[in-house]
């Protein structure tokens, strides 16, 4: 099966796993809308519709100290991370339903929906809420033209955040993490930013995982998963159990709900 979209809106694509990911649609000959929130990395995409677009969030918590959890900051988070890709797609999905031939709905969700990282939990969990939504919303569209496809990466090398003030967050060792990161001044980064600069080096390289996210793409995958946290760890069939149970309770709960 090929890939049967020729045009793309692509959501977060100025750095990382985005830009890598527009460049490979681009040289299989599709369109690609960009979305970031990165004007000049938009800037060196010539010839595409751009577009704002919300950015991701990711923050440690320090849960062991419940008085010093910035609440805002945790709900902000959710906010960003789940609920206003739920707005997108839902504002979406109507054009698309409309269109005569196929259209899709993908999604960029975490290996952490299924394993949360202690040190990101509202992270952890609004990539669990994520995927929940994704299944309901694809169980709920079974006959649709309209394909709903969830892509987990791994853990892929990266550059330190521009936004992040590392010197601000890691060289004040006479203070716990969390308070460091209130004292933050620029918006925070990404796991790799909280664990040091060897962090970087952790991960698959970003082509190596758009190489293997195309491949699952291309035939037709509605989850894409490359790679995992570490070694032996059993993602896909942890998935597949679980997905047979969301299967099984929703057919009983479909005989009393009417599409």
């Amino acid at each position: 099966m090929s890939f049967n979209y020729k045009r793309v809106l692509l959501v977060g694509a100025t750095a990382g796993i985005g830009a890598a990911m527009a460049d490979k649609l681009i040289l299989e000959g599709i369109k690609v809308i960009a979305v970031g929130r990165r004007q000049e990395r938009l800037d060196e995409f010539t010839g595409l519709a751009l577009m704002r677009s919300l950015k991701g969030v990711q923050r440690p918590f320090q849960l062991s100290r419940p008085a010093q959890v910035d609440l805002d900051s945790f709900h902000d988070e959710m906010d960003i991370n789940f609920s206003r890709h739920v707005d997108l797609s839902i504002k979406f999905l109507p054009h698309l339903l409309q269109k005569p031939f196929p259209t899709a709905l993908i999604f960029t969700g975490s290996l952490l929906a299924a394993v949360p990282a202690v040190m990101v939990p509202a992270y952890s969990a609004s990539k669990a809420a994520l995927t929940a939504y994704v299944s309901c919303l694809r169980r709920q569209h079974p006959k649709s033209s309209t394909k709903i496809i969830e892509v987990w990466p791994p853990l892929v090398q990266s550059k330190p955040s521009p936004f992040l003030n590392l010197s601000q967050l890691l060289n004040t060792p006479s203070l716990p993490l969390a308070n460091n990161i209130n004292r933050l001044t620029t918006p925070p980064g990404e796991l790799h930013d909280y664990m040091g600069k060897e962090a970087r080096e952790m991960g698959i390289p970003v082509d190596v995982f758009t190489e293997q996210a195309w491949v699952q793409l291309a035939a037709g995958s509605e989850l894409v998963m490359v790679g995992e946290l570490g070694a032996g760890e059993g993602y896909e069939e942890m998935m597949r159990l679980r997905n047979g149970l969301f299967d099984a309770l929703s057919d009983r709960m479909m005989t009393r709900f009417e599409l």
